[in-house]
């Protein structure tokens, strides 16, 4: 009963599929034989008639300038009036067959021209002006046989050639049909294993997507700091210029005159450093990778050295698969936000600790700053944010960049007590011979 059923299915599949080439021979018939040179003799149409037209309206606009430079005496001019539109007429694809100038009066004068009178032909109108009112109208018949000939014969080749592909159809496409078929199992399974492949390919495109998304929301912040943020040292510079300008007019105080170059240089001083900012990060997208086995110690010590002021206390650091240079500029950037977000009562101070996460190792920073909520944390890893006084200043835009290129990522969390702090989740690439394991929290201090 089973193998009824199957045989019976399959036979099913062979009539459906027989169904579907007899429709697509029809199909591909009703293409050549209508589709196909209805749009072909359309489109040589339109070209004819766009050609006459332009070449008609350019006639008579001869015409018209012709008649208002003799406006008292055209009318007995007309045997000037063929070498006004001489140059117009000549070249083109299909010379008209007809072209007359009737005036107001019905008086008509025949040009001379090059085409044949054809049963088929494109009939123009257009009008003629002495400057001011229509003084009369250049006619214009273009034949039509030689535009639309091509089309013709291009559609007989087309039914030509649906003839012969339906006698061969009729006789050797049902028996390629069938033996096809037969071939439709094995390609089934090949199918099978190259969706699996598929699949295998698109989890891994996810991935990838996930990391062109945070380099798009990268991408915005710039546009943002382009557009917004570099407008408003240029308001200063260009309100405070006015002013001094102003005051030299009407001889002011020079303790007025050193307050607006003040803000003058501030506003100068504030654009500067936003571009070296927008300077940097970019230059960062254009540099070439080659990470190696480093200790965090050394770069650790190297922003310790450039952000002073902090007390650090960390442990044992594991190797890290990555450049120095960038791990330097990477703890350097997050000890910045540190000592910008500390808490006028007591030092900064900062525990740095680190944790196995298999392939990947996640350095953790913990401050005793203001909480994350005093930090403005829907924009804290913008290019650029706003200072607790308000002035833009450097967000940590740069620091999650080089997390990235060195293939981990950063985000920041509060810590347990909600009350004081942040803690920051650097996440990189374990160098390939580090031993995977919690990492101890020993303390060490270093000092300013």
């Amino acid at each position: 009963m089973r193998d009824a059923a199957d045989n019976a299915s399959f036979l099913n599949s062979i009539a459906r599929v027989r169904r579907m080439f007899s429709l697509g021979l029809g199909v591909m018939a009703f293409l050549w034989l209508i589709v196909i040179p209805t749009v072909e003799l359309w489109q040589r149409y339109s070209q004819t008639r766009l050609e006459a037209e332009i070449r008609l309206a350019l006639i008579a606009d001869r015409i018209s300038s012709f008649v208002a430079a003799n406006l008292d005496i055209w009318e007995f001019e007309g045997v000037r009036l063929p070498s006004v539109v001489s140059g117009v007429m000549r070249g083109g694809t299909n010379p008209p067959s007809r072209l007359a100038f009737i005036d107001a009066a019905g008086s008509v004068l025949e040009f001379p021209v090059r085409g044949e009178a054809e049963t088929l032909s494109l009939h123009l109108e257009d009008s003629v002006t002495d400057g001011r009112r229509v003084i009369g109208r250049v006619v214009m018949d273009i034949p039509l046989g030689d535009a639309l000939r091509p089309a013709l014969i291009s559609g007989m080749i087309g039914a030509a050639s649906v003839g012969l592909l339906l006698l061969l159809a009729r006789l050797i496409g049902r028996n390629a049909l069938d033996r096809s078929l037969a071939v439709i199992g094995d390609t089934a399974s090949r199918l099978a294993h190259r969706v699996d492949e598929l699949e295998e390919a698109r989890q891994q495109l996810a991935e990838r997507s996930a990391s062109l998304q945070m380099a798009n929301q990268d991408i915005t912040h710039v546009a943002l700091l382009t557009t917004h943020h570099l407008r408003e040292p240029l308001r200063t510079i260009l309100s405070y210029s006015q002013l001094l300008v102003r005051w030299h007019d009407d001889g002011g105080s020079r303790e007025k005159a050193d307050t607006y170059l003040g803000f003058l240089k501030s506003g100068v001083t504030r654009m500067q450093d936003q571009l070296k900012a927008l300077s940097r990060y970019l230059g960062l997208r254009e540099r070439t990778m080659s990470p190696g086995p480093v200790g965090l110690d050394q770069p650790l010590g190297r922003a310790l050295s450039q952000v002073r002021g902090i007390r650090c206390d960390h442990g044992q650091l594991p190797m890290i698969l990555g450049e120095e240079d960038l791990l330097a500029e990477l703890f350097s950037d997050v000890l910045t936000h540190v000592l910008r977000y500390r808490r006028p009562d007591i030092d900064p101070e900062v525990t740095v600790s680190a944790l196995s996460r298999g392939m990947y190792w996640d350095i953790r920073l913990s401050d005793n700053g203001v909480p994350l909520a005093e930090r403005d944390p829907e924009r804290l890893f913008h290019l650029l944010v706003h200072g607790q006084d308000g002035a833009m200043i450097m967000g940590l835009a740069q620091a999650r960049l080089l997390a990235f290129l060195m293939g981990g990522e950063i985000r920041i969390e509060p810590r347990a007590d909600q009350d004081v702090g942040v803690c920051f989740h650097i996440s990189l690439p374990a160098a390939p011979q580090a031993a995977a394991g919690t990492v101890g929290t020993e303390t060490a201090s270093s000092g300013d």
